[in-house]
């Protein structure tokens, strides 16, 4: 999750897995990325909090349930939407 200095960190040792590479846990996602589940799948996703944090123009800053504070600032995932 992030910390208050904007650097997202994992709970755990870090893994290989980058943007919507199968998870099953933090430990299996790269320090930039958490591992969330859409409903549909499992990915790491990475940790944003506006649009432009996002690595493809598909993504979107999508806030996590429940939501995630730095602070005020929330952060979220960047994600397409699709499964």
């Amino acid at each position: 999750m992030p910390q208050p200095n904007g650097v997202p960190v994992c709970s755990s040792p870090t893994g290989p897995g980058a943007q919507y590479s199968a998870c099953l846990s933090p430990a299996d996602c790269s320090a930039i990325y958490e591992c969330v589940n859409t409903g549909f799948n499992t990915w790491c996703m990475q940790w944003c909090t506006s649009d432009f944090d996002c690595p493809s123009i598909f993504d979107y800053c999508t806030s996590l349930a429940p939501a995630v504070y730095v602070g005020i600032q929330e952060w979220g995932v960047c994600y397409d939407g699709l499964p």
